[in-house]
């Protein structure tokens, strides 16, 4: 265990970037929930903080073979760190079966991500969805046209996160698309 010399040393910064780790998440979700006890903290105090964090074995990357989209978790000694840090502390267990550079992928691109979070969006009780109807839901939020709203999803599709169905109605045949079980653990993961 770390010094107390070692851990006065530590910013409200370095904190709130040990304290958002209770989950794998990557530099931008990091970013986000640290802001929220460090208003000050950029990006690039955020790179510096992980690389140092890397160097002393407090956290570690998830797939260190990519450049961008990087997904860290803490390791044990800086879990017993953020419990020394923040008694109520608790770190999630790493969820079995997700493909951390899809995770960085959908993550890096918030296109996949927003047309993700709203699939699992149920609207007037079904879950099934047509591209029109997922780009009109994510208009106000999340401006885009019709076209990015199919290739987001066709990515989705070739990852494994939704599935598609057809249906023939009288004005011809829909695509509707849906969440996988697949789909599902890695919504529950970025909604957290």
């Amino acid at each position: 265990m770390q010094s107390s010399r070692e851990l006065a040393a530590f910013g409200v910064q370095q904190k709130a970037v040990l304290l958002s780790l209770q989950l794998p998440r990557t530099g931008k979700h990091i970013l986000r929930i640290a802001l929220l006890t460090a208003p000050k903290l950029t990006y690039y105090d955020l790179r510096h903080i992980l690389r140092d964090f890397e160097k002393r074995k407090y956290i570690q990357c998830l797939n260190t073979n990519e450049k961008t989209g990087r997904i860290y978790k803490l390791t044990r000694l800086g879990n017993q760190l953020a419990i020394h840090i923040d008694s109520s502390f608790k770190q999630e267990p790493l969820p079995a079966g997700i493909d951390w550079n899809i995770y960085a992928r959908v993550c890096r691109s918030n296109t996949l991500e927003s047309v993700l979070l709203q699939l699992s969006v149920t609207h007037f009780g079904t879950e099934r969805k047509t591209p029109t109807q997922i780009r009109k839901q994510l208009l106000e939020k999340h401006p885009m046209s019709l076209s990015l709203t199919i290739r987001a999803i066709t990515s989705l599709v070739k990852t494994g996160l939704v599935c598609s169905a057809m249906s023939t109605s009288k004005d011809g045949r829909l695509s509707y698309y849906t969440l996988t079980p697949k789909g599902r653990v890695y919504v529950g993961l970025l909604s957290l």
